[in-house]
């Protein structure tokens, strides 16, 4: 049996030779590619006629829908600046593909997402991006549940 920091350095250093890089590449673009293909089958499975008569055509629908779209990401932002120093625009763009993520491949894929994207780009530990990511997630969660027992109580 191989010992535990003897794989992380053999880990360490494939990941960070250029055939890795070159691979994380590939591995990326294929990802986004059988994501559009998914979501293009779908549709076209539903038929592009009936998804195009579907769609509302008050303006106003568009503009509520890409508010209530953005609201999420623009608040993760406002929580984790609390907890990471990275830059505001970069991690909107990394929020954002989080919620696509979530809402088009798998429920907590996102969070996968993120937790990768924070190993690089927030300079902490690998355990304390975890902690701050499933700190975060509960406290979303019973935010989330309290407003809803609120409202159903109104």
């Amino acid at each position: 049996m191989i010992p535990k920091e003897k794989l992380k350095t053999y880990w360490k250093q494939f990941t960070e030779s250029p055939r890795a890089k070159q691979f994380q590449s590939v591995f990326r673009k294929i990802l986004i590619a059988l994501i559009v293909s998914i979501i293009a089958y779908q549709l076209w499975d539903i038929g592009w006629s009936e998804v195009l008569s579907s769609l509302p055509t008050h303006p106003l629908f568009y503009v509520l829908f890409f508010v209530l779209y953005l609201t999420l990401p623009t608040g993760e932002v406002f929580i984790y600046r609390q907890v990471w120093v990275v830059k505001r625009w970069e991690t909107f763009k990394a929020f954002l593909t989080k919620r696509v993520y979530n809402e088009e491949v798998m429920g907590y894929s996102g969070e996968f997402y993120l937790f990768m994207w924070a190993r690089k780009y927030v300079g902490k530990s690998e355990k304390e991006v975890l902690k701050n990511v499933r700190d975060n997630n509960i406290l979303s969660a019973v935010t989330s549940n309290l407003v809803a027992v609120t409202l159903i109580g109104l």
